[in-house]
C-alpha cells in the first residue's frame, strides 16, 4: 500500500470534524427577534452543561418587553 493515500485519508478524517457548522443554540442566543429571552436562556444552558444535564426548552423564557413612548 502506498503511504500518500494513507497520509491523504488520515488528512481528511482530521479536517472533515472542523467543517461541522456551528451550534444552533450558540447561532440564537445573537438574535433576539423572536421574543425570547435569550441571555437567559444561554446562563441556564451553560451551568447544565457544567453538571451534564440536557435542557430541552418546551416552554422557552419571553424576553421582557419594553414600553416605547411614541
Amino acid at each position: 500500500m502506498k503511504i500518500r493515500p494513507l497520509l491523504a485519508l488520515c488528512a481528511l478524517t482530521l479536517l472533515l470534524p472542523a467543517c461541522k457548522t456551528m451550534d444552533n443554540k450558540t447561532a440564537s442566543a445573537l438574535n433576539n427577534a423572536d421574543g425570547y429571552d435569550h441571555a437567559y436562556m444561554a446562563r441556564v444552558e451553560r451551568m447544565a452543561q457544567s453538571t451534564g444535564t440536557e435542557i430541552i426548552w418546551i416552554n422557552p423564557p419571553q424576553a421582557k418587553k419594553t414600553k416605547t413612548h411614541d
